[in-house]
């Protein structure tokens, strides 16, 4: 470059006349030398010594003495980063500065896994009096996910379930939460529990709560805000929504507790079978009403479809998008819809559904529980209780 600039320069003087010419397009003769001298670019431009004078002349406060003021600000400055450094680290300072959320040391540590962590309310607090539902359903919350309560927990469902037998989800849940007919519950059986207890922490839990409290609209956690939805509603100017709280896994979507595996991946296997055979299912006759779309059918309904069959030609001009790329997978559907034993499996199907006396169902993949939970909803009345709620799901829909 040193050799071709010059000659580059002289020819662009035969170009352009005299007045073109300033210090930089004279500049260029220089520049391969000082490449050499200073090395890359960066380092000996003057961006950052101009920075530098920005900040420096900020920091005048007297114009008639401007570098005296200037020194004698640089070095205040200095002084206070060097003491400011020293500071313990609980003390604010311009090194250890104040976090935008309550991420400090809390005044009173938990040694309970449910309260665990850096916690702090955002704002006043606007008191409360709980109604005893609302007061049952907190106080089982908090039990039922301390690891704490955990093997107390199964002592009370082993003394307590009919037979011994071990009882599911639902049945422990009824247990748990029962009252009446002389069952407290587990929130009264643990709270006689508690006088055992040696841990004061646990045995204050087990006294239980107070039914009046504290409500806030904000409250921090692990150094991330989260705000009510009632908070989120009133607010006029609203850039992010964090009314809700999500888990953040490393590769698996679910993962199960050690020991569980083999038993974890048996239900994997057969909810993914069943998922299948309802895929299958439903895509027949979403097949036959596309086909029939193409064919001039303006509207057809769901229901007749069912009980169309096409030929194998013409289920394959109507492959759905996600098998598109798939059309081996596609054609072994298609050849398992057009065989006689999905037609004999189909038509049996349909009879056993006709010579059932009992009227269908409403409940859905729902618990007694959940159904009533949503039919009170659906209805704004009181939840019902597991017979009424049994009644109502083979009574009719919502």
């Amino acid at each position: 470059m040193e050799k071709r600039a010059p000659e580059l320069l002289c020819k662009l003087e035969k170009i352009f006349p005299p007045g073109f010419f300033n210090p930089m397009e004279h500049m260029i003769l220089h520049l391969p030398s000082e490449v050499r001298m200073g090395g890359p670019v960066q380092n000996c431009w003057c961006y950052g010594l101009e920075r530098m004078q920005k900040t420096l002349r900020a920091k005048c406060r007297n114009k008639r003495r401007i570098q005296a003021s200037t020194a004698e600000a640089f070095l205040v400055e200095e002084m206070s980063n060097f003491s400011t450094s020293r500071y313990a680290a609980n003390i604010p300072s311009l090194h250890n500065a104040k976090s935008r959320y309550n991420t400090g040391d809390p005044r009173h540590k938990s040694k309970l896994s449910l309260f665990k962590g850096q916690l702090g309310p955002v704002g006043a607090s606007v008191s409360k009096i709980l109604d005893p539902k609302e007061w049952r359903s907190l106080t089982s919350y908090i039990l039922t996910n301390l690891k704490e309560v955990r093997p107390c927990i199964d002592e009370f469902v082993a003394q307590f379930s009919d037979g011994g037998v071990e009882p599911d989800s639902l049945e422990q849940y009824e247990l748990l939460v029962g009252e009446g007919d002389g069952n407290y519950g587990f929130i009264s059986w643990f709270r006689v529990k508690g006088a055992s207890i040696l841990d004061k922490e646990l045995k204050q839990v087990a006294n239980g709560f107070d039914y009046k409290v504290g409500t806030f609209d904000n409250y921090d956690i692990n150094g991330y805000r989260f705000r009510t939805h009632g908070n989120e509603e009133r607010r006029a100017v609203l850039k992010t929504r964090n009314t809700g709280v999500s888990a953040i896994c490393n590769g698996d979507f679910y993962r199960c507790e050690d020991g569980n595996l083999e038993e974890a991946r048996a239900i994997v296997n057969h909810h993914c079978k069943k998922l299948v055979r309802n895929l299958m299912h439903e895509a027949c006759p979403l097949a036959v009403r596309r086909y029939k779309a193409t064919q001039g059918y303006r509207s057809v309904d769901k229901k007749p479809c069912r009980n169309l069959h096409l030929k194998k030609d013409e289920y394959m001009q109507v492959t759905p998008r996600w098998c598109v790329d798939k059309g081996e997978c596609w054609e072994r559907i298609v050849d398992y819809w057009c065989s006689e034993e999905y037609r004999e499996k189909n038509l049996d199907y349909k009879n056993r559904r006709a010579a059932m006396e009992d009227p269908p169902h409403h409940q859905g993949n729902l618990n007694l529980k959940g159904f009533g939970e949503c039919w009170a909803s659906h209805n704004k009345a009181l939840e019902p209780n597991l017979f009424v709620a049994y009644t109502l799901a083979h009574k009719g829909s919502f």
